[in-house]
């Protein structure tokens, strides 16, 4: 099948700039495969209507990238990207071994690295000035927002554009919305594994964290209302869809019956949808539900590239003040060059590609837990960034972190995520992205795995 060339008019000065980046991103999404050869550079030029310096320029640098290769005689070939690189961004371990689960992080591989270096040329060369010179609007850019709307909808949110407000990801996006929604004293509804951002705002913001009780599926309905009528709450903060510390995704019915009862008591919804981009065919978020209460948090650091913090906020209308408001005081603005490189990544489907390899990843990544962790309590999902390991008798959290440092691998604390400090819960969180190599990871899951098993 003849490669697909980018339509002329698509590119944009420098034209060989322009050409090399169209060619990159079709390898790198596998729209052009490994191995398959390339026209000649007087038949790109041709078809293209471009000079065949232009071509050859654009295929040079493609070749400095180590993206194509000429084979005497042949012709030029797509050549593997991957071979003999290591993982960019490296999370390296510390000197002395460490090998770090605690901290809930994506996978990536090379791929992550050639799009960002060449998503940050591209700027240099190509992007509006007021990426690097602006910082107004305050909740974003124009386009910036209309490729929120983009991203939203993809992720199932219904969202035009004016009620988008651009973030340095969900974190920022949780601090706009709970100083937003609340005053300080007020009452905040949370599961009770939650995630330990939200305890730490609450503190910061003076608000009383409550939590909830919940099962396998997430709050209970008849919890939350008798939450809501004794402690005069003023919002609920949901983890609707992989993103809390015990990855789950509360089933439709569940959510259908919670909103009912957030609608007669009247609460603000906060949903932090941080991970729900990777989890395949998701119910509807709570923002599709009850969009006239709810802010809803998505971010691309969870599901498309750990350092891309961008994100977006979704909030009613009535809110837009407040958010603005908060906005201006918190941070100004969200910072344009990334929002930029994350706009450019929606409107070309890099994003939703880098989610969709970051799902099949996790996939292998939860099979090596669930052969590790046979016969354990724990609880996994093959498109969640972490695991939730309980504990058996006998065991204290803390001394088994302890222990587990002495294998050289570092958890999540379980009790860093309770809603109630004087709560207690023996479980520790353990992150499916946070080493790179796959034998690495497989033999940290193992270890675990038979620390968990001996008899205490």
């Amino acid at each position: 099948m003849p490669i697909q060339l980018p339509p002329r008019e698509t590119l944009t000065e420098p034209l060989y700039l322009s050409l090399a980046s169209a060619i990159e991103k079709a390898i790198l999404t596998g729209r052009i495969a490994r191995g398959e050869r390339l026209p000649t550079h007087r038949a790109v030029a041709a078809q293209l209507g471009l000079s065949i310096h232009t071509v050859s320029k654009a295929f040079d640098r493609l070749r400095q990238q180590n993206l194509i290769g000429a084979q005497v005689g042949r012709g030029t070939f797509v050549v593997d990207p991957e071979a003999g690189s290591d993982p960019p961004y490296a999370v390296r371990p510390p000197e002395d071994g460490l090998l770090d689960l605690a901290i809930s992080r994506p996978l990536f591989d090379p791929r992550h690295d050639r799009l960002m270096r060449q998503a940050l040329r591209d700027r240099a060369a190509l992007a509006d000035s007021s990426v690097f010179l602006s910082s107004r609007p305050n909740l974003g850019q124009t386009a910036h927002r209309q490729a929120g709307s983009t991203w939203l909808e993809w992720c199932g949110v219904p969202a035009t554009p004016d009620r988008v407000a651009v973030t340095n990801g969900a974190a920022h996006g949780l601090a706009l919305a709970l100083s937003a929604a609340t005053r300080p004293g007020d009452v905040v509804l949370a599961d009770r594994i939650t995630h330990h951002t939200i305890v730490s705002l609450c503190a910061y913001f003076g608000l009383r964290l409550i939590p909830v009780d919940g099962d396998s599926d997430g709050m209970l309905p008849r919890s939350l209302a008798a939450a809501c009528a004794q402690e005069g709450a003023r919002a609920v903060v949901t983890l609707p869809t992989l993103s809390g510390p015990v990855p789950r995704i509360m089933p439709e019915d569940r959510r259908r019956a919670l909103a009912e009862v957030l609608r007669r008591h009247d609460l603000t919804v906060i949903e932090n949808d941080a991970h729900a981009p990777l989890a395949l065919d998701p119910p509807l978020p709570f923002a599709a539900l009850m969009p006239d209460r709810v802010i809803h948090l998505s971010t691309f650091t969870k599901a498309v590239m750990p350092g891309l913090r961008t994100g977006y906020l979704v909030a009613p209308l009535k809110l837009r003040p407040a958010i603005l408001a908060r906005m201006i005081a918190l941070s100004w603005s969200a910072t344009p060059l990334l929002a930029d490189i994350a706009a450019a990544w929606v409107e070309d489907g890099t994003a939703s590609a880098l989610a969709n390899w970051q799902r099949g990843a996790l996939a292998g990544r939860h099979a090596v837990l669930a052969e590790a962790f046979a016969g354990c309590d724990w609880v996994g999902h093959p498109s969640a960034l972490h695991a939730w390991l309980t504990l058996p008798g006998g065991w204290r959290c803390a001394d088994f972190v302890a222990e587990a440092r002495l294998l050289d691998i570092d958890v999540a604390p379980g009790p860093n995520f309770l809603a109630n400090p004087s709560d207690r819960v023996d479980a520790v969180r353990i992150s499916t992205g946070g080493v790179p190599d796959d034998p690495a990871f497989r033999s940290a899951a193992n270890l675990l795995a038979e620390l968990a098993k001996m008899p205490r």
